[in-house]
């Protein structure tokens, strides 16, 4: 089967395209932003963070956005993530 498309889209549909795609863009550096100052809160509260610093848990859901902000939850929120928290010494409680 062939398919030609030789035709340009509607100016409509090219500016809903850009629309669409700004504002999943800036949902993304949201989600992104939102967990790095949920780990620097969970540091500054005393929590140890899993697998990474607080921005590398920035860098990692900005490029693997909502599979990676999923895990970041699992590990540090959900019921089953079991964090430790310092006391004022460093020492794990």
């Amino acid at each position: 089967m062939k398919f030609d498309y030789n035709f340009p889209l509607p100016d409509w549909l090219q500016l809903l395209a850009v629309i669409y795609a700004g504002i999943l863009g800036l949902a993304w550096l949201i989600l992104s932003f939102g967990v790095w100052l949920d780990a620097i809160r969970l540091v500054e509260n005393g929590y140890n963070l899993r697998f990474a610093g607080s921005f590398w848990w920035f860098l990692i859901v900005l490029g693997f956005s909502v599979p990676a902000a999923a895990l970041y939850w699992a590990a540090h929120h959900s019921a089953f993530a079991n964090i430790e928290k310092r006391d004022e010494d460093g020492a794990v409680t």
